[in-house]
């Protein structure tokens, strides 16, 4: 999930769902076509319902209700679910 965030309207940090979703699914085609066992992949994932990254749940409006990062925007349970099932 790394070096893929980006400036909202609002000015907070955020990742885009669909954008993640499309690199996991990159990263599990290559690994097949080469023939490589998948290790596993590192999400960025609050255990509560925040909203810091666009997506599912999350409309681009809602960042600021649950946005408590300090660093970098995690997904919600709800979103790395939608991100599993989508990709797997």
């Amino acid at each position: 999930m790394h070096g893929n965030t980006v400036t909202a309207a609002n000015g907070l940090k955020t990742r885009h769902l669909d954008t993640l979703v499309g690199e996991v699914r990159i990263f599990l085609r290559t690994l097949a076509e080469q023939g490589v066992p998948v290790g596993g992949i590192h999400l960025e994932a609050a255990g509560e319902p925040v909203t810091e990254c666009v997506g599912g749940p999350v409309a681009e409006q809602d960042l600021t209700h649950r946005y408590t990062t300090l660093c970098d925007p995690r997904l919600s349970p709800e979103q790395g679910r939608q991100l599993i099932d989508r990709c797997f």
